[in-house]
């Protein structure tokens, strides 16, 4: 049994749709989130896919308004919504500075070690470096368009367009193996842990 095959048997045995992908992304800031979500969505259904976007979860917030209590609220309901996903699509624009929203980054991160498929996209393919302002520190150097650490952890490369992504997820998801191949030096990398 091939590793897709045998993860969409484990998602069938919990009751999960096999097919569900968080859509993480700084999309939910914007005065336009809604409209945001159902173009993700759409290009999602296109492709044989279930878009998920962290408003979904309809987290009944405190009233009167506790910030603290419902920003843990809100945590425990995207944490929720990530689990029953098998795979994730972040959008990995700069946002509010030179780097990707930080929240979409832990959750990239999540969904790494819950071994999701995380696929990445950014219209701002400059490296990293370009965008950071000197100010004495080191800055990081490995032609990446982001933190080394968010970088390596998305699947195979970065797309520049959210519908990219999608079809490359697509044909993960029906295939069983990625459209594009995955960047051989993370490979060399890895032996080079081994040794």
């Amino acid at each position: 049994m091939s590793e897709i095959s045998s993860q969409k048997f484990f998602w069938c045995i919990r009751g999960m749709p096999y097919n569900r992908v968080y859509l993480a992304g700084p999309d939910v800031f914007y005065p336009d989130a809604t409209d945001r979500a159902a173009r993700l969505k759409e290009m999602c259904q296109k492709n044989g896919l279930e878009g998920v976007f962290p408003l979904d979860s309809e987290v009944k917030l405190l009233e009167p308004f506790e910030q603290e209590d419902n920003g843990f609220l809100i945590y425990h309901a995207n944490v929720k919504l990530i689990k029953s996903c098998w795979a994730m699509l972040a959008n990995m624009n700069p946002f509010r500075g030179p780097s990707m929203d930080v929240g979409t980054a832990f959750e990239i991160g999540y969904g790494r070690a819950l071994e999701l498929h995380v696929v990445g996209y950014t219209e701002s393919k400059t490296e990293y470096k370009t965008r950071v302002k000197e100010d004495g520190m080191l800055i990081e150097n490995f032609g990446m368009v982001d933190n080394l650490m968010v970088h390596a952890a998305v699947c195979g490369d970065i797309f520049e367009h959210a519908e990219e992504a999608i079809e490359y997820l697509g044909k993960l998801f029906t295939d069983g193996e990625p459209t594009k191949p995955i960047d051989r030096r993370s490979f060399s990398a890895l032996m080079l842990l081994d040794t």
